[in-house]
C-alpha cells in the first residue's frame, strides 16, 4: 500500500507541478518557496505563463486549423519520451531527499550534494525530465504552435540549469567537486 501511495503522489507532482517534499535529515519538512532565488522564482513565472500559453495556442490551432497538426508516428514517438521524462524525473526525486520545485540551499535541512540515481550521469537530472516533459507534452497537443511554446519551455530550463549551476558551484558545499567528477550537466558527453 505505501509503495502505490508514493507513486501516486510522484503521478500527482509531475501532473501538477507539485513539489511533494519528503523530510530530511531533520525530520523536517520545507515550504517550496523558502530561499528561493529570485531569477529562480522569475523563470517558473514566465515557464508558467507560457506552459497557459501553450494549452490556449493548441486549443485554437485545432479550432482553426493554423499548423494541419503533427503526424501520428510523431505523436506516439512524443509519448514514449513523455513516459522516459516522467520516470526520470520519479527516479531523480527518489534519489535526491533535498529535490526542490525551486533552486534553494537547504542549510536547515543539513543539505548535501545528491550524487546516486540519475545524477550519477548528469547534474540536473530534474531540469532534464522537465525539459523532456515539455517538448513531448507540446507534440502530443497535435499543435505545431504549442511545439513553439514548449521550445520557449525548453529554453527556459536550459537557461535555469546554467544558473542552478553556477548557484550550487557557490553556495552548496562538496558540489564543486562533484561537478568535477560529473561533468555533464543535462546531456552526457555534450553539456
Amino acid at each position: 500500500m505505501g509503495g502505490d501511495r508514493r507513486i501516486a503522489d510522484l503521478v500527482r507532482v509531475r501532473g501538477f507541478r507539485r513539489p511533494a517534499f519528503r523530510p530530511g535529515p531533520d525530520g523536517r519538512t520545507p515550504g517550496a518557496a523558502q530561499g528561493a532565488k529570485a531569477w529562480d522564482r522569475t523563470i517558473l513565472t514566465v515557464v508558467r505563463l507560457t506552459e497557459l500559453a501553450r494549452y490556449i495556442l493548441a486549443g485554437l490551432d485545432r479550432r482553426y486549423g493554423w499548423t494541419g497538426g503533427i503526424p501520428l508516428p510523431a505523436q506516439i514517438a512524443a509519448l514514449m519520451v513523455w513516459m522516459l521524462g516522467t520516470a526520470l524525473f520519479a527516479w531523480t526525486m527518489a534519489s535526491n531527499p533535498y529535490f526542490s520545485q525551486v533552486v534553494r540551499i537547504q542549510p536547515e535541512r543539513g543539505h548535501a550534494v545528491a550524487a546516486g540515481g540519475p545524477y550519477r550521469y548528469v547534474r540536473h537530472p530534474g531540469n532534464l525530465s522537465t525539459i523532456l516533459f515539455e517538448l513531448a507534452l507540446s507534440i502530443l497537443l497535435a499543435s505545431w504552435a504549442a511545439v513553439a511554446a514548449g521550445g520557449a519551455c525548453a529554453i527556459l530550463f536550459i537557461l535555469r540549469t546554467a544558473l542552478e549551476d553556477r548557484t550550487l558551484q557557490v553556495e552548496l558545499i562538496g558540489y564543486a567537486g562533484y561537478a568535477r567528477r560529473v561533468p555533464y550537466r543535462l546531456i552526457p558527453g555534450v553539456w
